[in-house]
């Protein structure tokens, strides 16, 4: 039995699009700071947010290793990245789609698997720990956009004091 998915998520962050862009794209970095992906590697060149781009990603979904097989479908830079993945008879269809907010970004992501794994899963309410998944990856990318934004715009310590020294 083969069954569809369809996971959203929606995060507002509070940082500029172009630099919630570059963290995202800086595919070398997710382990540090997404919980569930433990390494990253690239077939054919280095890993990157790019069209064609094939990459190996090691992951903790459930709890369980996991190697999920990635293809970076097509990109629109800064403002779109379409992904497909596999895994055991799962394929599931992403995108990320980065809008301006204000002062800071918004970002949505949608998914759809399918496949006949997603039968058990299902069953096993699997599939809704994997949409739980979907939202902790974009509250990840918020944490640590938020975290490079407010390094880049607060200043190094002991500058403020100079600055209220001379009345800055």
């Amino acid at each position: 039995m083969s069954l569809d998915v369809e996971l959203t998520a929606v995060r507002r962050i509070n940082a500029p699009r172009q630099l919630v862009w570059q963290v995202f794209c800086d595919v070398m970095s997710w382990p540090q700071w997404i919980p569930e992906a433990k390494s990253v590697h690239c077939h054919g060149g280095p890993p990157a947010i790019d069209a064609g781009a094939r990459l190996l990603l090691d992951v903790r979904p459930l709890g369980l290793p996991v190697r999920l097989r990635a293809h970076v479908a097509r990109v629109t830079p800064g403002r779109r990245v379409d992904i497909v993945v596999r895994w055991l008879g799962v394929t599931g269809w992403q995108s990320y789609i980065f809008d301006d907010m204000g002062d800071g970004s918004l970002v949505q992501t949608r998914e759809r698997l399918s496949g006949w794994l997603l039968g058990p899963l299902h069953l096993l309410r699997a599939t809704r720990r994997v949409g739980g998944m979907v939202g902790r990856w974009l509250e990840a990318l918020a944490v640590e956009a938020q975290r490079r934004h407010q390094a880049e715009t607060t200043p190094p310590p002991g500058r403020q004091d100079q600055a209220a020294a001379f009345g800055g």
